[in-house]
């Protein structure tokens, strides 16, 4: 559990502790805060363990446990003395919504331990992409799990109408979600693509350290076909109804398009353009479904979002840049010299475009030669996007070629320190091993694929 989604979960607690406190005052205080010093004691030293660890995750879920221990304590000991009567049903009805998202959150955890206690014991299949695809999907499937059983605690509605996917399927409907979609979609894709520099985020640097196609493959496939429909059915069909019967609608928006941005920020994080856009887009798909009274809404125009940012970079490539997009597409049918040939116009074509110059660099070194073209190549290409994972993984391939192995190694270094999660940083000092002894046979070192450019 990281420090921004330590954040949300604050933010839940205290609007949950709310709600609980407005059900009996007295009951609240008698549990949730009995025996304070007792609490505020495992608090501090929970905080100086991990303050000496640096392990914040582990003070956080210790936070979070305590606090869910004591609220099913007060949910038992509240359902013996208050019976469900209009004053109280709305804000049992909201108490609801928090326990499929505070379950949704232990659950969510206790995969991701499983997931990366699995990738530990078997390290040749570990792969930070997956790990985070594989949580994605079954936290998100555990959580409409919760919402299926909570919906019980709805009397006078069905599970269709808590979700909020009433029909509205006209002309009309399909016209305004499609193009709210578009828009958002070319905005977002236009402002990344055309940037002369990309701003390294958490995600990018995963998938730019990501060697599996497979792994690319599935990520884009949940990312496409999934997590619109999740989503969606999650924030603004069962917490947006929740949240506006107990608050008002206007709350209702507000609330479940911050938390929605804020699930995302941590992706982002470094890139405040990407989190300006993420932001805006919750707040519309949120006002879609509200304006189009159907959650349906805001799932085709997030399914919508979702296809165009992944088309749309692709049309802009190929319009823009056709020489590197005949490079990256046919890539494996194309001979050494095509590639080359390819590579060189689109940098003369296009002299400001990254990617380029590192594809160029990496296909000199795996060909060993041209390594000082090769160096002068890769040092262009951080002008342009300094923090690049790939392009620092590429320098550091051609100055151990080049035999300046110092500085080699120093760049590895910093990539184990930044990223100490990536399969490719902890092995970089084992391949410059192997390839110092096939050297010394005179051998050439083996191709390995480069890593995935923005």
């Amino acid at each position: 559990m990281s420090i921004s989604y330590g954040s949300i979960l604050g933010l839940l607690i205290v609007c949950d502790a709310g709600i609980l406190r407005r059900q009996s005052d007295r009951t609240f205080h008698q549990i949730i805060f009995s025996h304070p010093w007792v609490v505020l004691g495992v608090f501090m030293l929970m905080f100086a363990l991990s303050w000496a660890a640096q392990e914040w995750s582990v003070f956080l879920s210790a936070l979070f446990l305590i606090y869910l221990i004591r609220r099913r304590r007060f949910q038992k000991v509240l359902s013996t003395s208050i019976s469900d009567n209009d004053q109280h049903l709305e804000l049992r009805l909201a108490t609801k919504a928090f326990d499929v998202v505070f379950f949704g959150i232990l659950g969510s955890i206790a995969l991701a331990v499983g997931v990366r206690g699995v990738a530990a014991a078997f390290p040749q299949i570990q792969s930070e992409l997956g790990e985070m695809v594989m949580v994605a999907i079954f936290s998100s499937a555990l959580i409409l799990i919760l919402i299926y059983r909570a919906s019980s605690a709805y009397p006078d509605q069905n599970l269709k109408s808590i979700l909020g996917l009433g029909q509205n399927f006209s002309k009309k409907f399909f016209l305004i979600s499609i193009s709210a979609g578009v828009i958002f979609a070319y905005l977002s894709a236009a402002i990344i693509f055309y940037r002369r520099v990309q701003p390294p985020t958490p995600l990018t640097q995963i998938m730019e350290a990501t060697t599996s196609p497979t792994a690319m493959i599935i990520f884009f496939a949940v990312a496409v076909l999934l997590a619109p429909l999740f989503e969606e059915l999650i924030f603004r069909g069962f917490f947006y109804n929740a949240i506006r019967r107990f608050k008002g609608k206007k709350t209702a928006v507000v609330i479940i398009a911050l938390i929605f941005a804020m699930l995302h920020y941590e992706q982002y994080w470094g890139d405040w353009m990407a989190i300006a856009m993420i932001t805006i887009l919750g707040f519309a798909l949120t006002g879609l479904r509200v304006w189009m009274g159907t959650t349906w809404a805001s799932i085709i125009m997030h399914y919508t979002y979702n296809v165009g940012v992944t088309i749309i970079p692709i049309v802009m490539l190929m319009t823009t840049n056709p020489s590197f997009f005949e490079y990256q597409f046919k890539n494996q049918q194309l001979t050494p010299q095509t590639q080359e040939t390819l590579l060189r116009k689109s940098i003369h074509d296009q002299p400001d475009f990254a990617d380029a110059y590192n594809e160029l660099a990496w296909l000199y070194v795996n060909q060993h030669r041209h390594l000082k073209e090769a160096l002068r190549l890769i040092d262009q290409g951080l002008e342009l996007s300094p923090e690049n994972y790939a392009f620092l993984d590429t320098k550091a391939e051609v100055l151990y070629q080049l035999g300046r192995k110092k500085a080699a190694m120093e760049i590895v270094e910093k990539l184990r320190q930044k990223y100490p999660y990536l399969k490719e940083t902890r092995e970089q000092p084992q391949r410059f091993k192997r390839q110092d002894s096939e050297e010394s046979r005179g051998e050439l070192s083996p191709k390995r694929q480069p890593a995935v450019p923005n």
